[in-house]
C-alpha cells in the first residue's frame, strides 16, 4: 500500500514509497542526544494541534460560519450582550436578579435541617406570643442596639499585662461614652426613660436622680441624663450607682457592689476581665454599652388612624412589623457611620487604652467584601494586557473580556430564574462564596481563550483545502480539550450539592453554571471573534497586527516541517535522516538570533524538563504520598468568625475579647419557651429566599392546642418550676439571683422597669427564669 504524497511548503514532494512491495528497511532509532531528542520532543508535542484529520470535509455550520463571519458574529454577539441588558432591565424593574442582602455572608446556615426549622418556628413564634410587643409604646422606650465599647489597658498583644480598672481608665471610659452621649443627633436615637407610660402620656424622665445604693459617698446617681436618655451601662455607671463617680475609692466600691446586690456584682463581673475576682481587682478590659431606642417614631407613624384608635383604647396590636425595624436599623447605623465612626476609629487607634467597639448594621466583613471585589476591576486590566501581549492584538483581549463579563450575567440569570431548587425555580441567595467566584472564571475563562487561540494559531501555515477546513480542525481540538477540563471542573463544582450549607450548594450551582456558560461562549462566540479578526479587523488595524509573541512566531516558522513529522516520512530510512538534518539544523540555529526568537520554555525549560523527566515525576509522586498522609492527619478546627479579618483590625479584637477574656455569665444562655408551635412542621416560607437566613419565615401553631382548662395552667406552673429548679432536668439556674426578681421591686409588674427606677427602659437584666413565670401570672385563673 503506497503512502500519499505530503506537501510541504517551501520543499519538494515527498514521493511515496516504488513499490508496495518492496520490504520496508529496518527501524533504526537513531542515536541522538539529549538536545535533539528534546528538540523533536517539543517539535512533535507542537504539532499535536495538526493531526491527520485535516482533510474531514467540514459541516454546513463551518462553512456558514466562514462565509457569513460578520453576521454571524454580530448575532452571537448580541446573545451575549443580551445577557447584560437583560439583568441590568430586570434590576431597574425591581425584579432583584442579583439579590446583594446576603453578600457578607457565608451561608453557614442548614435550612432544610429540622432542628434549624425548630430554631426558626421558636424564633419567630416568639414574636408572635410575646405581648410586651405589642401595645402602644412610647418612643424609644425599650432598648435596642447598643454601641459597645470595650477598653483595653495596653497593646492586644498581652492578655494579662495592664490594668484598666484604675482612676484614670475608667475616666477615659466615661470619656467615650461622653463622645456619644454628647454627639448632636444621639438625643433623638437614644433610649428613653418616662416618667408616665404611653396611656399616661409618655412624659420623660429628665436627669432621673435615684438614691445610691450600699451607702456611698455621694448620695444620689443620675439614672438619665438631661435629655431623659438612659446612662451607659458600664462600670462607670456602676460606681456612680454605688456613689462613687469620680473613682476615688475603687476597692471600696467594689466591696460595696459585692455587699449590696449579687446582681448587680453579676453585672460588674460580666464588664470586666474574666479574671476579674475580689481577691484580683485587676481588669484588662472595661465593657460598657451605650443603647439606642425603639420604637424610634410615635405609634402614629406606623399605624392608620383607625388602629392608632384602637391602641389607645389599650388593645395589645403588634404594630411594630419587622421591616419597619430593618429600616430604623439601618436608619441608625448609616447616622452613627457618618457621625461617630471616625472617632471610634481614633480611639481604637490609642496607644494606651485602645477601645475596641461595635454598633448596628456595623459590617467590616462586608466592606472587606466590597473592597475585595473592586480587586476584580484590577485582576480584568491584568488579564486583558496579558491577553492583549500573548495574542498581539488589543482586539481579541477585548472581545475576550466581553465574553468573560458576559457569561457572568448569563449564569447569574440561570441561577436566580432557572435552576431547580425545593421551592421552585431560581436561587435568590448571592453570598460571598459566589462573589468569590467572579475570580474563578477570570482564570477559567482566559485560559479557554488562550487554548483556542493558540490551536488556531498552530495551524495556520498548514496546507488546508480551505478556511472551513481549518475552523473544523482548530474547533474539534480545542473544543475538544475544553470539554474534558470544562466537564470536569463542573462536575466538581456540582459535588458541593451533597452539602447541608446552603451557602456551599449555591457556591457550586453558580460556580458550575459559570464554567458551564463560559463553556458554551468560548466554543460558539469566540471562534467567530478570530475569524472575523483575522479576515477584516488585522487587515484595518496593521498596528495591532497579528499575534507577535514569540511562541506564535516559532509555532508558524516551523508549522511545515511539524506536520511533515507528525504525519511520518516515506520510510524509516527517510525519518531517520530527516530527524538528523533537522537535528543539525537546531544546532546551526543555536546562536545569537535564534536564542532571541526562541522562548524561555522551549528553549531551556522543556529541554530540562524532558532530559529529568524521570525525576520530576518521581518527585511528585513523593509529594503526593506526602501530602496524603498529612491529609489523613487534618482535624476539624472549629469556625472562628473574628478571624475573617487580620489581628490587627477591630473586628478580630472586639470579637476575639468577647469570645476569650469576657466571663461566659456576660453571654447567657436564652431559652425560649412557646407553647402551641407545630412540633413537627412550625414554619411556613414565606418565598424562596426565606430559608436562606436564620430567622425567617412564619409560625405555624397548633389550633387544637387550649390553654383554659385548669389542669393545663397547673401544669403550665410545673414546667416552668421544673425548669428552673429542678436539679437534674432542668436548666440549674443559680437560684440565689432568684426568679423573676424585678417583679418585687417593679411599680408596674413589667420586665421592662428598671430595678428602683420604676416604669423605664431596662439594662439591667435580671438573672434566672423571668419570661415563662410572668408570662403565666397574667392569666386570670393562675
Amino acid at each position: 500500500m503506497s503512502t500519499p504524497e505530503i506537501a510541504v511548503e517551501g520543499d519538494e514532494p515527498v514521493p511515496p514509497a516504488e513499490a508496495a512491495g518492496d520490504e520496508a528497511a529496518p527501524t533504526a532509532r537513531p542515536n541522538l542526544g539529549p538536545r535533539q531528542r528534546a528538540a523533536v520532543f517539543l517539535d512533535i508535542a507542537e504539532g499535536e494541534n495538526q493531526r491527520s484529520d485535516k482533510e474531514h470535509e467540514p459541516g454546513s455550520v463551518f462553512k456558514l460560519a466562514v462565509a457569513r463571519r460578520r453576521p454571524v458574529c454580530c448575532f452571537l454577539s448580541l446573545i451575549n450582550l443580551g445577557f447584560v441588558v437583560l439583568t441590568i432591565g430586570l434590576a431597574v424593574g425591581g425584579y432583584d436578579p442579583i439579590n446583594t442582602d446576603n453578600l457578607s455572608e457565608v451561608g453557614l446556615i442548614l435550612p432544610d435541617d429540622k432542628y434549624q426549622r425548630r430554631h426558626n418556628g421558636f424564633h419567630e413564634g416568639k414574636k408572635v406570643a410575646d405581648f410586651a410587643l405589642a401595645g402602644g409604646k412610647c418612643p424609644r422606650q425599650d432598648v435596642a442596639d447598643p454601641i459597645t465599647f470595650r477598653l483595653m489597658r495596653g497593646s492586644f498583644e498581652s492578655e494579662h499585662s495592664g490594668n484598666a480598672l484604675t482612676k484614670n481608665g475608667l475616666s477615659k471610659l466615661r470619656q467615650r461614652e461622653e463622645q456619644v452621649m454628647t454627639k448632636n443627633g444621639w438625643s433623638d436615637r437614644c433610649a428613653m426613660t418616662y416618667a408616665t407610660d404611653y396611656q399616661n402620656g409618655c412624659e420623660p424622665a429628665l436627669s432621673l436622680e435615684l438614691p445610691s445604693e450600699g451607702g456611698g459617698a455621694v448620695p444620689y446617681y443620675l439614672q438619665s441624663d438631661a435629655n431623659g436618655c438612659m446612662q451607659p451601662y458600664s462600670p462607670v455607671y456602676m460606681f456612680a450607682k454605688y456613689g462613687d463617680p469620680e473613682f476615688d475609692d475603687i476597692s471600696g466600691t467594689v466591696a460595696r457592689i459585692q455587699a449590696s446586690s449579687a446582681m448587680d456584682w453579676q453585672s460588674l463581673q460580666d464588664m470586666l476581665h474574666k479574671d476579674f475576682t475580689p481577691e484580683n481587682l485587676k481588669s484588662k478590659i472595661l465593657i460598657s454599652q451605650i443603647y439606642a431606642g425603639t420604637p424610634r417614631q410615635p405609634v402614629s407613624s406606623y399605624v392608620n388612624p383607625e388602629t392608632l384608635a384602637k391602641i389607645e383604647a389599650g388593645a395589645r396590636i403588634s404594630y411594630y412589623s419587622d421591616s419597619d425595624k430593618e429600616d430604623e436599623k439601618e436608619h441608625l447605623g448609616n447616622w452613627i457611620g457618618r457621625h461617630l465612626k471616625s472617632d471610634f476609629d481614633k480611639n481604637f487607634e490609642n496607644g494606651k487604652y485602645p477601645t475596641t467597639f461595635n454598633y448596628v448594621e456595623y459590617d467590616p466583613v462586608g466592606d472587606q467584601v466590597t473592597v475585595d471585589l473592586s480587586y476584580i476591576a484590577i485582576s480584568i486590566c491584568l488579564v486583558f494586557l496579558y491577553m492583549a501581549y500573548y495574542t498581539g492584538s488589543f482586539f481579541i483581549a477585548s472581545m475576550g473580556m466581553f465574553q468573560i463579563v458576559c457569561s457572568f450575567a448569563g449564569a447569574n440569570l440561570l441561577y436566580r430564574y432557572c435552576w431547580p431548587t425545593a421551592t421552585g425555580l431560581g436561587y435568590n441567595y448571592f453570598t460571598l462564596f459566589c462573589a468569590l467566584s467572579l475570580f474563578i472564571i477570570m482564570g477559567i475563562g482566559a485560559d479557554d481563550i488562550f487554548v483556542y487561540w493558540d490551536t488556531w494559531t498552530a495551524s495556520e501555515h498548514v496546507p488546508y483545502e480551505s478556511e472551513a477546513h481549518r475552523l473544523k480542525h482548530a474547533w474539534s481540538h480545542a473544543a475538544g480539550a475544553m470539554l474534558v477540563t470544562s466537564s470536569t471542573t463542573i462536575l466538581s463544582f456540582l459535588s458541593n450539592l451533597s452539602s447541608p450549607f446552603i451557602g456551599v450548594v449555591t457556591f457550586g450551582v453558580f460556580s458550575a453554571l459559570l464554567v458551564f456558560v463560559n463553556f458554551c461562549a468560548v466554543t460558539t462566540f469566540f471562534p467567530m471573534v478570530v475569524l472575523v479578526y483575522d479576515k477584516h479587523v488585522a487587515q484595518l488595524l496593521p498596528c495591532v497586527g497579528r499575534a507577535s509573541s514569540a511562541v506564535s512566531a516559532a509555532i508558524s516558522a516551523q508549522a511545515s516541517r511539524l506536520w511533515a513529522r507528525c504525519r511520518g516520512g516515506a520510510n524509516a530510512a527517510e525519518d531517520a535522516a530527516d530527524a538528523d538534518a533537522n537535528d543539525k539544523d537546531l544546532d546551526a540555529d543555536a546562536g545569537e538570533d535564534a536564542a532571541e526568537k526562541e522562548p524561555w520554555f522551549s528553549r531551556v525549560y522543556a529541554p530540562w524538563l524532558f532530559r529529568y523527566r524521570r525525576y520530576v515525576i518521581g518527585a511528585h509522586v513523593a509529594l503526593w504520598i506526602v501530602g496524603v498522609y498529612f491529609a489523613a492527619t487534618l482535624e476539624v478546627t472549629p469556625f472562628k468568625t473574628y478571624e475573617l479579618l487580620p489581628e490587627t483590625s477591630n473586628f478580630y479584637q472586639f470579637n476575639f475579647i468577647n469570645a476569650e477574656w469576657t466571663a461566659k455569665s456576660s453571654d447567657p444562655l436564652n431559652v425560649n419557651v412557646i407553647f402551641g408551635l407545630k412540633h413537627r412542621d412550625p414554619l411556613i416560607w414565606d418565598g424562596s429566599a426565606d430559608k436562606f437566613t436564620d430567622s425567617s419565615g412564619k409560625p405555624r401553631f397548633d389550633n387544637g392546642f387550649d390553654l383554659d382548662p385548669t389542669d393545663a395552667q397547673i401544669q403550665l406552673i410545673r414546667v416552668a418550676e421544673d425548669l428552673a429548679t429542678n436539679p437534674r432536668r432542668g436548666l440549674k439556674v443559680n437560684t440565689k439571683f432568684g426568679i423573676n426578681p424585678q417583679l418585687d421591686s417593679s411599680t408596674t409588674g413589667s420586665l421592662l422597669d428598671t430595678i428602683g427606677g420604676g416604669r423605664s427602659a431596662s439594662v439591667q437584666s435580671a438573672y434566672g427564669i423571668q419570661s415563662l413565670l410572668h408570662a403565666l401570672r397574667q392569666w386570670e385563673n393562675v
